[in-house]
């Protein structure tokens, strides 16, 4: 096996101890995509989602490490699995919040996530409870207060990429003129941001656990329905949760030191790995991948490239840098990304190839933007924009017939804009007005 992991390994490491956590868990997944089965990575991995409030994503690492290997694996492993009912009743919470966002209910999930985070105090939540609570009072016209409220969170869950871009959002739309549009994206970015909340499920994750042919231990599948501490003969009560927890923690402070003491002796020492990954390679060359790669870490990766781009075009344009802005766009068009700002971004790429390039060259990504189903698009503010633009090109190519179906779908669906208003005079102008 190829031993030239063991720089983005240490590198994983480091961002760990500096709460870059979310930076980290990139670089440890994708050692495990690449194939990487040492049982320092595997633990890791393990260690890094428990740390993060997923404690059924760390146990499936751990189940492929050998007891011999890790000191403490197997007691460690009955540790996290004492505390799993507590988490349970925190996912079932969390669900029950998400399904009140979902149907457009945000004070009734700000109640259910503030209940959350107010009862586990000592407990580390997984990022989706911030993001949940923090879209629920954004959407609610308290962005202002979500950003305050983040200097409150972990380190760990500040740095995290998407509530940091939800924090950018919510700072530009504070600092813009309160004009229709601008009032109406607003609403939007709520509402869009909102859509992508996902549920936390268990089951899968414990069957896989199960079927694991390392696994030493009988795991009982959570229900679907919300978990009451009491519904459980091994539920712990408050105080014995907190201890657990107290305890639980400090054991993993003190196994990343270690790890990080056995990493300095590794750098030193590179046949330590090569022996290390060599008999964990012979041990697991029988096994098929059964457990499921975390997922999500590719898209991930496309996200944050392209709002890195997006937000790069913008400043390219507060500067008048229009060529520099069209490549920043069109790189952050190319990773394919659905997420909330895809509209804006895509947006402004067209604004810009319609002044540098021409009508024409805009016309294919009005026509794509238009069609896209994806509900960031379906929903934008920018839809009325990009028809009239449209409408105008149809008009000046001689394409009357197209033109002015452009222009009445502007005057029937966005009367109250100034597009449709504008339609409505050019079709009283060219004598098209079905009215």
């Amino acid at each position: 096996m190829n031993t030239a992991w063991a720089d983005s390994y240490n590198e994983a490491i480091d961002l760990m101890k500096n709460q870059r956590s979310h930076e980290a868990g990139i670089l440890l997944l994708n050692l495990y995509e690449r194939g990487v089965r040492s049982p320092h990575l595997l633990w890791t991995l393990g260690l890094h989602q428990i740390s993060q409030g997923y404690p059924y994503e760390g146990l499936r690492y751990w189940h492929l490490i050998s007891a011999n290997d890790i000191q403490g694996l197997e007691e460690k492993q009955a540790l996290v699995q004492s505390y799993l009912p507590r988490y349970e009743v925190i996912y079932g919470r969390y669900n029950e919040a998400v399904s009140h966002l979902h149907r457009d209910q945000a004070s009734h999930a700000l109640e259910v996530f503030t209940e959350i985070l107010k009862n586990n105090v000592d407990l580390q939540l997984p990022v989706l409870v911030y993001h949940g609570y923090l879209l629920a009072l954004g959407s609610i016209g308290r962005g202002k207060e979500a950003i305050d409220q983040m200097s409150s969170f972990p380190d760990a869950v500040r740095n995290d990429p998407l509530l940091v871009r939800y924090a950018d959002q919510w700072k530009v739309d504070l600092e813009a003129s309160h004009t229709l549009k601008r009032s109406k994206r607003n609403m939007l970015i709520g509402n869009l941001a909102i859509a992508t909340v996902i549920m936390i499920g268990t089951a899968g994750v414990t069957a896989s656990i199960m079927n694991n042919k390392q696994s030493k231990q009988s795991y009982t599948s959570p229900a679907v329905e919300v978990l009451s501490p009491s519904a459980s003969p091994s539920s712990p009560t408050a105080s014995e949760g907190n201890a657990l927890d107290a305890t639980l923690y400090q054991q993993l402070q003190t196994d990343i030191v270690d790890l990080n003491e056995e990493l300095e002796r590794s750098k030193l020492d590179s046949q330590i790995i090569k022996e290390s990954a060599k008999r964990t390679e012979d041990k697991l060359i029988e096994l098929e991948q059964s457990v499921a790669i975390v997922s999500g870490s590719v898209d991930q990766l496309k996200h944050d490239a392209a709002y890195k781009a997006y937000r790069q075009g913008r400043e390219y344009l507060k500067s008048n840098q229009l060529e520099e802005a069209v490549k920043s766009f069109r790189l952050s068009v190319d990773q394919g990304s659905d997420d909330y700002f895809s509209d804006d971004n895509l947006y402004e790429y067209i604004r810009l190839i319609w002044k540098l390039e021409g009508q024409e060259a805009a016309l294919p990504m009005i026509e794509s933007f238009l069609s896209n189903e994806n509900e960031n698009y379906e929903k934008s503010p920018y839809k009325d924009d990009l028809l009239f633009m449209k409408a105008q090109y149809l008009l000046a190519d001689n394409r009357t017939d197209e033109g002015l179906l452009a222009l009445h779908m502007l005057e029937e669906s966005y009367a109250e804009e100034w597009t449709g208003r504008q339609a409505s005079q050019l079709l009283q102008t060219l004598g098209g007005h079905s009215g």
